[in-house]
């Protein structure tokens, strides 16, 4: 019973309010139909005065419709009507996200224009024509309709008092349709004529999309390059553990690596920290945070244990920006999995950059069951995973990730052109 209680009183609330909303357009829409009613007479209506008098008459009636007809084009009028269906209708129409163009007024003035009629039509019929359709019917109920008294309420001479009668309820009627329709139609028509048109509505998809994209890419940097750190500092300070007591020196070169990727972590936190506060388009691409050679990150890999084989061939350095970072961060991650996961703390690495495309391979014994095979869409929903294969999707590449021979091998491959 609460629930249909609350669904009436909403329903009443909201017709309410598009009744006031219509009203406001009611208000407005009469001094226009006085006047255009007045600038229909002077058109129309032959009159006896000199012609020249009476061509300008009709010229300064033209100037009045136009001046009339300003208001509706006027960038002020579109905003008050946006805030006024924003509060009466319950609606979020936002504000325009650039200048207004000449089809952004034309829409505005369109919406104005149905405001108007819609609630003359409203005004009419509160007005007139409901209480003059009370009128009939009453007097018609009593017998007592008097033809006087229907010259006095429709002054149309030149039509017969039924035939007015009729009329008048007809046009009640209709203006009463319009009225129910426009209440119902509001929202949609306001959303239409006075929010973003199809072109902004586009680029603020765009833009979003740009935003996603630059959040995804920096949560894939946070990843691998947080992630890597950690690893490093967990080996680093085991090791260091370790050799405390029987290799001082040691310990202390472990050490001083697990401050070294202390520093680097902080950096690249403090980077990503700048693009989350920097506004879209506005700072700094996550692509372009990798400031790094593959040299240094190998002799990462090795300071925290790790045996890597590493063969470049080709100048890496030549590579775009772009596929740079991609490449980076992919062997990032592969050393970072290997000193977590690897049977034996070694890894063999080659990079060759050819004519067309640059291949990665890394490869290390692995922990996988014997069996599963290389696949160019893995199961695996592992985050590091996943980050590898957006990334070399992004740039038009393909990445094979499983288990051969038993060890784990992931291969990359990039095609040279698309990147920069």
């Amino acid at each position: 019973m609460s629930s249909w209680r609350g669904s009436t009183t909403e329903r009443l609330r909201t017709a309410w309010r598009r009744t006031l909303f219509l009203l406001m357009g009611g208000l407005v829409a009469i001094p226009y139909a006085l006047l255009i009613t007045w600038a229909v007479t002077v058109l129309v209506v032959p009159r006896p005065e000199d012609p020249m008098v009476a061509l300008l008459a009709r010229g300064a009636v033209l100037v009045i419709l136009a001046l009339l007809a300003l208001p509706a084009f006027l960038t002020v009028t579109r905003t008050l009507e946006r805030t006024a269906a924003n509060q009466l209708l319950d609606l979020d129409v936002p504000e325009p996200g650039r200048r207004t163009t000449p089809s952004d007024r034309l829409r505005a003035a369109l919406f104005f224009a149905g405001h108007l009629v819609s609630g003359g039509a409203l005004v009419f019929a509160l007005g007139f024509g409901i209480p003059f359709a009370i009128t009939i019917a009453v007097d018609t109920a009593a017998g007592s309709t008097d033809d006087q008294v229907l010259e006095a309420l429709l002054p149309l001479p030149w039509l017969a008092p039924d035939t007015a009668v009729m009329l008048a309820l007809v046009v009640t009627a209709l203006a009463m349709a319009l009225v129910i329709a426009s209440g119902v139609l509001l929202p949609w028509y306001a959303r239409m004529l006075l929010g973003p048109s199809a072109e902004e509505q586009l680029d603020a998809a765009n833009r979003a999309t740009a935003e996603l994209e630059r959040r995804n890419e920096l949560a894939r940097e946070l990843h691998d390059s947080i992630g890597h750190a950690l690893t490093l500092t967990t080996v680093q300070a085991a090791a260091a553990r370790r050799l405390l007591a029987r290799d001082p020196e040691a310990a202390i070169a472990a050490i001083a690596e697990v401050e070294r990727a202390g520093r680097t972590a902080v950096a690249d936190l403090d980077y990503a920290l700048r693009v989350l506060r920097s506004p879209p388009h506005g700072g700094p691409d996550a692509g372009t945070a990798v400031q790094r050679t593959f040299d240094d990150l190998v002799a990462d890999a090795r300071a925290a244990g790790l045996e890597v084989q590493y063969t470049p061939v080709g100048d890496a350095a030549a590579l775009p920006a772009s596929m740079r970072t991609a490449l980076y961060r992919v062997l990032q991650e592969a050393l970072t999995n290997t000193l977590r996961h690897a049977t034996e703390p070694r890894a063999v690495v080659s990079l060759t950059v050819g004519a067309s495309d640059v291949e990665l391979r890394v490869s290390n014994p692995a922990t996988a069951p014997r069996g599963e095979r290389p696949s160019r869409h893995p199961e695996s929903e592992q985050r590091g995973l996943r980050g590898i294969r957006e990334r070399v999707a992004v740039l038009g590449g393909s990445s094979v990730a499983g288990l051969r021979d038993g060890d784990w091998v992931l291969e990359v491959v990039l095609p040279l052109g698309g990147a920069s």
